[in-house]
């Protein structure tokens, strides 16, 4: 489900069509309160995928309501390793009303070059970062390794 208004999971869902790639799949879009459709398309399907926009959102919200899991992608910069006490207010939020939601942290678009320190230092600063709603719940920690 494409649920972020740049419609990147759309496109990529075009050109994969466009292409005849295989195996088929399904593509709805979405904007707005997202809860009903997630019950729905999870009667029909065994996974189903949905891509919200990178910033606090009515469809990230609702859907956190609906989802099993839930999965931040994070960059290791200081930037955005700073909008995860934010997150974890709307994680623990979201707990109230899904208590089952299993959250993982990912860290994406780190560099591969050993000499830029930028993963490590976010390993570093998810390691010490205070985990106090979130190691409580049956939701995980957000770190490195939670995959």
């Amino acid at each position: 489900m494409d649920a972020d208004p740049q419609r990147s999971a759309a496109r990529w869902h075009a050109d994969r069509e466009e292409q005849k790639r295989q195996p088929a799949i399904a593509c709805v879009e979405k904007l707005g309160s997202i809860h009903q459709t997630l019950q729905d398309l999870a009667t029909r399907y065994d996974i189903v995928i949905v891509d919200v926009a990178g910033k606090d959102s009515k469809e990230m919200r609702t859907g956190m309501t609906a989802a099993d899991k839930l999965v931040v992608a994070v960059r290791p910069s200081q930037f955005d390793l700073d909008t995860l006490g934010h997150m974890t207010e709307v994680i623990e939020q979201a707990l109230d009303f899904n208590p089952e939601l299993d959250v993982r942290g990912l860290i994406t678009q780190a560099p591969s070059n050993p000499n830029v320190t930028e993963r490590t230092d976010a390993g570093e600063y998810l390691a010490d970062y205070p985990r106090n709603a979130i190691s409580h719940s049956r939701a995980g920690v957000l770190g490195e390794h939670d995959t």
